[in-house]
């Protein structure tokens, strides 16, 4: 895998069916049927108390929202990650509302984004949007240092390569995810 190179000849014919055809995307199936998407930003949790989270979780839903989106570490400040988050709202929610975390690479290598992907889907995370991320000096934490491996682009083409069931070097996965990607 070249990060540099992000662009791969090898389009499967997988790849070329519609993105609502092959991915799990509960956005791309409500676009796709010409539909408007709302969704709310909702910040988590800096620490582990979640009820006030889950208390505008369910004043979102009351309102008739079945979208939020959650940022992966904004403004590069330590919080609770996008894709636990996710998991833990489509769970308690029992899928009524669904999660679009961002997932940003500035903290993780590529090993790390690799496995964090896979255990999002597993957990049944479908839609994400992927950004490069925050410098680490923005934050609560100066003294961080930032991965970035990859950038955004990298990170579309690493998603894509797991919704094709291979790694980035081609090795086969088995089963690729489904994931939406924004």
């Amino acid at each position: 895998f070249d990060p540099k190179n992000v662009l791969s000849p090898r389009i499967s014919v997988e790849a070329r069916r519609p993105l609502v055809e092959r991915t799990a995307s509960h956005v791309g199936s409500l676009l796709a049927q010409g539909k408007k998407i709302i969704s709310i930003e909702m910040l988590p949790p800096k620490g582990t108390e979640v009820k006030k989270f889950f208390d505008d979780v369910d004043l979102v839903m009351k309102a008739g929202i079945h979208f939020i989106n959650v940022p992966d570490g904004a403004r590069a400040i330590t919080r609770v990650g996008s894709l636990h988050m996710a998991a833990m709202v489509q769970n308690r929610t029992q899928g009524q509302l669904r999660v679009i975390p961002h997932f940003t690479t500035r903290d993780r290598n590529l090993i790390a984004l690799q496995s964090d992907l896979l255990g999002a889907f597993v957990n049944g995370v479908s839609d994400i949007l992927l950004v490069t991320g925050d410098p680490p000096k923005l934050g609560n934490n100066r003294d961080a240092t930032a991965v970035y491996d990859i950038d955004a682009i990298g990170l579309t083409y690493l998603a894509d390569c797991l919704n094709r069931g291979v790694s980035p070097n081609g090795d086969s996965l088995g089963k690729g995810t489904q994931f939406g990607i924004g």
